[in-house]
């Protein structure tokens, strides 16, 4: 997101910090959603890239979408256009 400070929040599991990295506790890895808010001091977001890291228990590797960016991929980033780089909302899945 830049090179403004962003602050990472995941509902329910911490508040918010500077750390983009969390840990789910193990009674939550199946089922449970979360929602992740990224934001900068000014906010808006400087780069045109969206990057997914999540590692898992799985042997096969990770698919993520974002709809209104992309459908299921093998790849973890996404371009984000303009438009999408202020106030806009996501939903990133991962299976």
């Amino acid at each position: 997101m830049g090179s403004a400070a962003v602050k990472y929040r995941v509902i329910g599991l911490r508040d918010w910090a500077n750390s983009n990295a969390f840990s789910v506790p193990s009674y939550q890895h199946t089922g449970t959603s979360f929602k992740i808010e990224a934001r900068t001091a000014n906010g808006a977001c400087a780069s045109a890239e969206l990057i997914v890291n999540a590692t898992g228990p799985e042997p096969e590797p990770l698919e993520y979408r974002v709809p209104g960016l992309a459908d299921w991929q093998l790849s973890n980033r996404f371009f984000v256009p303009d438009y999408q780089r202020r106030g806009t909302d996501f939903t990133v899945y991962i299976q």
